[in-house]
């Protein structure tokens, strides 16, 4: 039930995040590392005054899941995913998301239905993308950021970057964090040398090193 002065939070996240699916993976042991109950831990805003909805995966048909990767791959956005979503949209306060490729598509659904909903949109990878955009995925992404109300930044760098190409937007710099309620004890190798296997998928991993 939610208190009249809760801020109603609805978080837009990848298809493949789905809040349901992350718990049930999260129970049976099969996420690596420590994670929160919930995606990034943004359940955690339930503490803090907010009654948080989380996007749903959902059934598609064949046909469905062949639009919507043929949308993505044109637009570079997730159109079919956050239209699916539109009218949990037009029922909270604020629509929070956690990379560009939920933020554009947030604010695409949000232009076409109208929602006033106010929309908080992360950047993690447009601006090191942003040179090597076409013409009008420069057109059309900064047409998008025009309906995001508060664009956040992980990196000082890109957000100095984006003052010069999103005039009038209100950034910030987030800075990242971790969970630190479970620290872990410090162990110490001797003898012979230690060998790090580091794995991932995360583009900006520093595969050299």
């Amino acid at each position: 039930m939610r208190n009249q002065s809760d801020i109603a939070v609805f978080i837009h996240l990848a298809l493949n995040k789905d809040v349901d699916a992350w718990r049930r993976s999260r129970d049976e042991g099969k996420l690596v590392g420590i994670n929160d109950d919930t995606p990034y831990g943004y359940g955690r805003a339930e503490s803090m005054g907010c009654t948080v909805r989380f996007s749903k995966c959902g059934r598609m048909t064949p046909t469905v899941k062949l639009g919507r990767l043929a949308l993505r791959w044109l637009l570079g956005f997730d159109i079919v995913h956050s239209w699916r979503q539109r009218n949990a949209f037009g029922e909270a306060d604020i629509i929070w998301t956690h990379t560009e490729s939920q933020f554009l598509a947030v604010a695409a659904t949000l232009l076409l239905t109208k929602h006033k909903t106010k929309l908080l949109g992360q950047v993690v990878w447009l601006m090191d993308n942003w040179v090597r955009l076409s013409f009008l995925h420069k057109w059309l992404y900064r047409r998008l950021v025009q309906r995001v109300d508060v664009m956040t930044f992980l990196s000082r760098e890109n957000w100095r970057m984006a003052q010069t190409i999103f005039r009038g937007v209100d950034s910030r710099v987030v800075p990242f964090g971790i969970p630190s309620e479970e620290p872990q004890p410090i162990k110490t190798f001797t003898g012979g040398g230690v060998r790090i296997l580091s794995l991932g998928n995360d583009r900006h991993r520093d595969w050299s090193t």
